[in-house]
């Protein structure tokens, strides 16, 4: 199919499968980009903007998401950093299944920036399945819970509720006790791409809604 389109250029994400390299080989214009992490974005941005002949404004781009991640930096600056869970996949309505954020996954990068220290940090693995006896050692000051509603596109605001009730039933974690659990089902803050700014402003407003945002 992708050949059938002759392509003048085919953007690839870095994946261990080789498939820029088996493109290659079919004469496919290939870029291999990898914004997996948001550190990488700013080249991967440049990277594109060099191929498609937009390099001024792939610049700005650039330039501009620094900046407003320079922003937040600032702002959360030698505020206490809150500690912070984020749910990626849980089982319905449970505490089952559950997989958080590790030290090496791009949700961690803009959780660091937002002011916040990331509740399986110690991780190793980019996303770590944990059991909710850990989740109640360590006490997390803010849970951020996206596990039950991955499809965002139709996330109702009875599911939201949902899944707070469901938080509200271990009021002994700091998070519940003090109101601090959010239920997102937003894409902004798993795709990493040119809204990582927005993304760290929002998890900035429910680490620190003391500042002015």
């Amino acid at each position: 199919a992708i050949l059938a389109a002759r392509p003048d250029l085919v953007i690839v994400q870095r994946n261990p499968v080789g498939l820029t390299l088996r493109m290659r080989k079919l004469g496919l214009p290939v870029l291999e980009i990898d914004s997996e992490k948001a550190a990488g974005l700013g080249k991967a941005i440049g990277d594109i903007a060099r191929a498609t002949g937009a390099e001024d404004r792939g610049r700005q781009l650039a330039q501009s998401i620094e900046r407003e991640m320079d922003a937040i930096r600032k702002k959360v600056a030698g505020k206490p950093k809150p500690k912070v869970l984020f749910v990626i996949a849980r089982s319905p309505g449970s505490m089952d299944g559950l997989m958080a954020a590790g030290e090496g996954s791009y949700l961690n990068e803009l959780l660091v920036t937002a002011g916040g220290v990331n509740l399986f940090a110690d991780s190793s693995n980019e996303y770590p399945k944990v059991n909710f006896e850990q989740i109640l050692a360590r006490q997390p000051d803010v849970i951020i819970d996206m596990g039950d509603m991955a499809d965002t596109a139709s996330v109702t605001e009875r599911q939201r509720r949902a899944v707070l009730d469901l938080w509200a039933r271990y009021p002994s974690i700091p998070a519940v006790r003090d109101h601090r659990v959010f239920a997102v089902a937003e894409d902004v803050f798993v795709v990493p791409g040119p809204r990582v700014a927005e993304a760290a402003s929002r998890f900035g407003r429910m680490l620190h809604p003391e500042l002015a945002w």
